[in-house]
């Protein structure tokens, strides 16, 4: 898979992440925002947006954090 294909991947997933999130699960659309953001991440770097890769990786902590606190 091509960096630019995962980021049509991503950007379909962090879409579909936040209709679940506001209609159906937060907790499962935290899980497709986490893979969204993490899928875009490769794209990202390698056309060298810092600000970009820096967006990803705060809003996947902040993912990964909601899924820790509803898992426990």
């Amino acid at each position: 898979m091509t960096t630019n294909q995962m980021r049509v991947m991503g950007s379909i997933c962090m879409i579909v992440g936040y209709f679940l999130v506001l209609y159906v699960s937060v907790y499962w659309g935290c899980w497709i925002r986490l893979i969204g953001n993490l899928a875009m991440m490769p794209f990202a770097i390698k056309i060298k947006t810092w600000d970009i890769v820096g967006l990803e990786a705060f809003f996947s902590a902040i993912d990964m954090s909601k899924i820790i606190q509803l898992s426990l």
